[in-house]
């Protein structure tokens, strides 16, 4: 079982997840249906992640399928994640979190992948330190790694009365890889992470 799939705490519908802190501390605030908030520090275990289906749009008039959770718990039940992840914790990253988060709605790339034209989403995973990086409106834990797993959708040209036919991602083969070093440190030193 890998590691980061015990931090995976799905909150159900009508829950919403947002990034929040201040000076201190900064992690992601769950304010659920029933309205009981609930803040979850950025470094720590568990982190929330939205249980919830709803209809992504591509921005190219498909719509796909998509949960957040299904896809975070695919992500991390994948053989290569587990092995880069090598018994260290890497949490989910929210959608919008840093400048490199888990797509938000909106924002499906578009193109050719693996030799055919397919739609990509990417979900985002990073390992953090107890080390507090103090920059002036932009405090965050320091990263020190990162996985991405791309999920992939086929492009559909189908419609049905006139409505693009919805599909869905490809849970069992997606792309999975660390990021680079350079990366990770390009987005600390620009102090994306907010």
């Amino acid at each position: 079982m890998s590691l980061s799939a015990e931090c995976l705490l799905p909150v159900g519908a009508g829950a919403n997840v947002m990034r929040s802190g201040d000076k201190n501390i900064t992690g992601v605030t769950a304010t659920l249906s029933s309205g009981q908030t609930m803040f979850f520090p950025q470094n720590q275990c568990p982190q929330p992640v939205s249980n919830q289906t709803f209809a992504y749009s591509t921005g190219f008039g498909q719509k796909i399928a998509t949960n957040y959770y299904q896809l975070a718990l695919s992500a991390v039940s994948n053989p290569r994640f587990v092995s880069l992840e090598n018994g260290t914790t890497f949490l989910f990253s929210q959608p919008e979190s840093m400048s490199l988060s888990t797509t938000s709605n909106g924002n499906g790339v578009y193109g050719s992948f693996n030799g055919s034209y397919q739609y990509s989403f990417s979900v985002f995973f990073f390992h953090y330190t107890n080390a507090f990086l103090p920059y002036i409106g932009c405090e965050h834990f320091n990263a020190t790694a990162g996985i991405e797993v791309d999920f992939f959708a086929p492009y559909y040209q189908q419609y049905s009365n006139g409505v693009p036919t919805q599909g869905n991602w490809n849970l069992t083969n997606p792309s999975v890889h660390a990021l680079s070093s350079n990366v990770i440190a390009s987005e600390v030193d620009s102090c994306a992470i907010t």
